[in-house]
């Protein structure tokens, strides 16, 4: 198991390969960068709740074909619902558009 410190550790080695990484913690609507840019810095500026910001960063960074699908997935209500009996969902993130596919 990874520390606290192993952890950001592993996620600073792993952000050199991202435009931004975070940690998000719903529970206590809060939102860490481990690496971020000025456009994500602008797009959470302003906004009062953890769901709000990444609504508002994934409109920015999503596919326009993507950002319905996106949007669902980011949803905090139906987050506990998804995640019955699994440990972990994702999506692909290209990396030659810098663009998120769901």
């Amino acid at each position: 198991m990874i520390d606290k410190v192993n952890f950001k550790t592993v996620l600073q080695a792993l952000s050199e390969n991202y435009i931004s990484v975070h940690v998000y913690d719903i529970k206590n609507n809060l939102m860490e960068s481990i690496k971020t840019n000025s456009f994500i810095e602008k797009w959470s500026e302003g906004l009062d709740t953890l769901q709000a910001k990444l609504l508002n960063i994934m409109d920015h960074v999503t596919a326009e074909e993507s950002v319905e699908l996106i949007r669902n997935f980011v949803n905090f209500e139906t987050l506990s619902q998804r995640l019955k009996g699994k440990k972990r969902i994702g999506r692909r993130i290209d990396s030659r558009s810098c663009r998120l596919y769901v």
